[in-house]
């Protein structure tokens, strides 16, 4: 797969985040894309053994989803979410007016827009001081502070800490080679964001669904398509650590409900949205087992 024309402001972005002391992760469809790009280099060099022997392409973007650590909204807000503003301004990125603080757009390179969206999973125990939820959105308490900047608030990254994958990335551009580590949610958080999402989708009356919230259930299929082996049971391991949050609890049944079979819904969307973007048939009958079985408990390997 060739590169996004967003990428090279991705490793801007990455960069100068990093110069800053900000970590930020890469989720939502590009993150899903660069991890299709690596896996498919993986395979191809190094012998990489996927769970499904063909894997359907990504699909582009023009977004990028960030999460910022709970720490940014933790410290004094001069060190925090005015110094990350600052930041984003320098890169020449301005507040999107109908999702001010949480988007920021700028103008690209050849024309078009590039749209930076900020996202935070909940706090937990022992982090909710000088934290503001304000449904949907989280951010730093004092209103000049909130007011600065803030985040989505994604009660289904819940865990977005937890083994998140590093992937090495260079590209060649006309302004010549351009190299940065990308941190990626691990599979299993972007497998329940992507859950709840398609869930979200399926539970909207049809007249008022969105074409472009497809791709929901098939990045359900994309991201297990591109399982290996020891990736498999690290989701399995998350799975069980996390049975008992409250955000984790209905993504069993949003499983059973959209993806238990190929007859089910979410299995009816996956094909849809393949015939009309790719040559490839969902192979759904290893598919429903093996979700089941990180989300459900039953055994399919």
């Amino acid at each position: 797969m060739s590169y996004l024309v967003i990428e090279p402001h991705l490793y801007e972005l990455l960069e100068h985040a990093e110069a800053e002391r900000f970590q930020l992760l890469i989720a939502g469809g590009l993150g899903i894309y660069l991890k299709r790009r690596w896996v498919a280099r993986e395979t191809a060099d190094n012998g990489r053994r996927n769970l499904f022997d063909e894997i359907p392409d990504a699909r582009a973007t023009d977004d990028i989803d960030a999460f910022l650590g709970m720490e940014i909204f933790l410290r004094e807000p001069t060190d925090g979410v005015v110094r990350l503003r600052a930041m984003l301004k320098r890169l020449g990125y301005e507040p999107f007016e109908k999702a001010r603080y949480f988007q920021f757009l700028k103008e690209r390179d050849g024309g078009g827009k590039v749209k930076v969206d900020l996202h935070a999973r909940l706090p937990r125990d022992g982090e909710t001081n000088h934290i503001k939820i304000a449904p949907p959105r989280l951010g730093r308490s004092g209103h000049s502070a909130f007011r600065t900047l803030h985040a989505w608030a994604t009660p289904e990254a819940f865990a977005i800490d937890e083994q998140v994958q590093e992937l090495n990335l260079s590209l060649t551009t006309n302004a010549g080679p351009l190299a940065a580590t990308v941190r990626i949610p691990h599979p299993f958080v972007s497998l329940c964001m992507k859950i709840k999402a398609a869930l979200d989708r399926e539970r909207t009356p049809p007249a008022e669904r969105l074409p472009r919230d497809d791709k929901h259930a098939f990045d359900v299929y994309l991201l297990m398509s591109m399982l290996d082996e020891p990736e498999f049971a690290q989701v399995q391991q998350l799975a069980s650590q996390f049975v008992h949050d409250l955000a984790a609890s209905e993504l069993p049944d949003g499983v059973r409900e959209l993806f238990a079979d190929p007859g089910r819904p979410g299995c009816a969307t996956i094909r849809r949205e393949m015939k009309r973007t790719s040559r490839l048939e969902p192979d759904l009958d290893r598919f429903c087992p093996l979700l089941g079985e990180l989300f459900g408990g039953t055994s399919a390997l």
